[in-house]
């Protein structure tokens, strides 16, 4: 199904994913994967169409994790710079209750901070195993806690992120060491971290956080 997406054989895949959609325990798994495709293809519309309906048959004690899915949906709102429509879409999640053993604060924080460029109040790193989660603990660790930067820089060092957090990650330690005096060192780990996203620029997390980085880089590498 996957590679019919990405030959943009759409109907062909549609109608493959609605004959596993009815035969799958999962069935949103199947509908993850298309949202996926379709993600990483950049084609939103139809990406946000199968994140909505994975998370009308989603469970939690089966396949994905409900998360996953407001995930996809929060992202493309980002990279779309609908903050408004973001809120609306995690309180419809909060109030299905259709994750009960997580807590969604943090998704709060991630769309004020992404909407504002500020943090409202310092996050624990290591309250969750969702990669986003502790990356914008380090994020918000930077901005709120510049007497802190020691620790901060230790942990984004040691962090065990995967996807493209790793390099996000290395944003804030370019923004911590510039605020520093280090220019030479920020500029370094700067370029290393837009060329990392860079080389993923497709994958749902990067599209969501290009601008972010695009923008640090053009400030503190001064290139555009």
């Amino acid at each position: 199904m996957k590679l019919l997406i990405q030959a943009h054989r759409d109907d062909e895949a549609v109608a493959r994913l609605r004959d596993v959609v009815t035969r799958f325990d999962t069935p949103a798994d199947a509908c993850l994967d298309a949202a996926s495709a379709f993600h990483v293809r950049g084609s939103l519309d139809d990406a946000y169409r199968w994140y909505r309906e994975g998370l009308q048959t989603v469970r939690q004690d089966r396949g994905r994790m409900p998360y996953e899915f407001l995930e996809g949906i929060l992202f493309i709102h980002a990279e779309r710079g609908e903050w408004s429509a973001a809120t609306d879409a995690l309180r419809a999640y909060e109030a299905a209750k259709i994750e009960t053993n997580m807590a969604t604060d943090s998704y709060g924080d991630w769309i004020e901070w992404r909407r504002t460029g500020h943090f409202i109040r310092r996050l624990r790193s290591d309250q969750s195993v969702i990669d986003l989660y502790r990356y914008i603990a380090l994020e918000a660790e930077a901005e709120l806690a510049p007497d802190n930067d020691e620790a901060t820089l230790k942990r984004i060092d040691t962090a065990n992120f995967s996807g493209v957090y790793p390099a996000l990650a290395k944003s804030v330690k370019a923004v911590i060491l510039e605020r520093r005096g280090d220019h030479a060192a920020a500029q370094r780990w700067m370029r290393e971290s837009f060329d990392a996203v860079r080389r993923v620029r497709t994958d749902p997390a990067a599209r969501a956080h290009f601008d972010l980085v695009a923008a640090r880089y053009a400030r503190i590498v001064g290139e555009r």
